[in-house]
């Protein structure tokens, strides 16, 4: 197992980075940054604390795919707020085992619950969240800027990951982007298409083979939730909708399933960490690269201004300008005509004395 004192090092050397060029490329190195010590202090750290705390599964999704539905649907009751007005999820919202729910303030997720980042934990005596804790997090593509960062936090911070998405947003860019860096953190996804209408199976094989073609496995990890009314009691969907998906998130949280699970996710977690690394690595000799070429451009414009002075001596110009410049000064101030008027006066006065007279 991964020894804690060496993830205390590596957050150590990698907080002393700094990046204080400006531009776009200072702030992405210093996100790179920022991601490795948010993966250290909000999972690995507590993860690997507390093996026996309850799995995290996060519910992560595009805007209007119905995660919010869907965590309603598992609980058989209103846990967090689906509506029309988008973004519906602001703030991640976690129903958790009312005998773990202090976790998710304290140890894990400790990086929300503040004012900047608030977090709603919903606890409740629930046999499913014995082993499991599951957030709603919210979109990772919505207009807002913050929300879409918490949801890559979130991202880093599960033990797995419930993948929603609608037969109108499955082939979307941005979700693919998203599993992408799923495929690097190496979580277990559950996949979810949610709100398929009848007679689609061309949406569904397209949609399947989509995702093996990027590598993913969908053995027992493909769900489907038909479309149909939502319940405005509970603000979900009919147990039957979810039952294979509830059935797969228990099996996953038991005694024999949570070993491979953990293992699988701290695995994952170490590798997307070693990448981010490397890539924080050359960050930094790209920020010394770029230092050095600056150093270069000013040390090259002050040669040749050296260079262009001494040529200037050389030739005279330097000092020649310098006495028209001076010339020019005297002229425009009065000072010629003061000077000339004033010899004029003193011949005149000693024209007068030696011979007498008018001048």
């Amino acid at each position: 197992m991964y020894k804690r004192q060496a993830l205390h090092a590596l957050e150590e050397l990698v907080g002393g980075v700094r990046f204080d060029l400006p531009g776009d490329a200072g702030a992405h190195r210093t996100a790179v940054k920022n991601e490795i010590i948010w993966g250290i202090n909000e999972y690995l750290e507590p993860r690997l604390g507390d093996l026996a705390s309850p799995l995290i599964a996060v519910l992560i999704g595009s805007t209007g795919s119905g995660k919010s539905t869907i965590l309603n649907s598992l609980a058989g009751k209103r846990i967090s707020k689906p509506g029309a007005i988008r973004p519906t999820t602001t703030e991640p919202v976690v129903w958790a085992h009312w005998k773990h729910a202090d976790r998710y303030e304290q140890d894990f997720l400790s990086g929300y619950g503040s004012d900047e980042r608030p977090i709603e934990v919903i606890a409740e005596d629930e046999a499913l969240l014995e082993g499991l804790t599951v957030i709603d997090a919210p979109d990772f593509d919505s207009v807002v800027e913050h929300h879409r960062q918490i949801a890559d936090d979130l991202l880093a911070v599960g033990d797995i990951i419930i993948f929603v998405t609608s037969a109108q947003r499955y082939a979307d860019a941005v979700p693919w982007e998203f599993l992408e860096k799923a495929m690097i953190r190496a979580v277990p996804i559950l996949f979810v298409a949610n709100r398929i209408p009848d007679e689609s199976d061309e949406i569904l094989n397209d949609y399947r083979r989509l995702l093996e073609e990027r590598g993913f496995k969908l053995g027992g990890r493909f769900f489907e939730v038909a479309e149909q009314q939502i319940d405005e009691s509970t603000a979900g969907l009919p147990e039957v909708a979810v039952a294979g998906l509830r059935t797969r998130l228990g099996e996953m949280a038991d005694r024999a399933g949570r070993a491979a699970v953990l293992d699988a996710s701290i695995r994952g977690a170490v590798g997307a960490l070693s990448v981010r690394v490397s890539a924080l690595r050359r960050a930094v000799a790209d920020e010394g690269q770029e230092a050095d070429a600056l150093r270069l451009v000013a040390a090259e414009a002050y040669e040749r201004q050296i260079d262009e002075i001494a040529r200037s001596l050389r030739s005279g110009d330097l000092i020649r300008a310098e006495v028209i410049n001076r010339w020019q000064e005297f002229v425009g101030t009065g000072e010629l005509t003061k000077a000339i008027s004033d010899g004029v006066s003193r011949l005149s006065s000693w024209a007068k004395r030696v011979f007498g007279g008018s001048p």
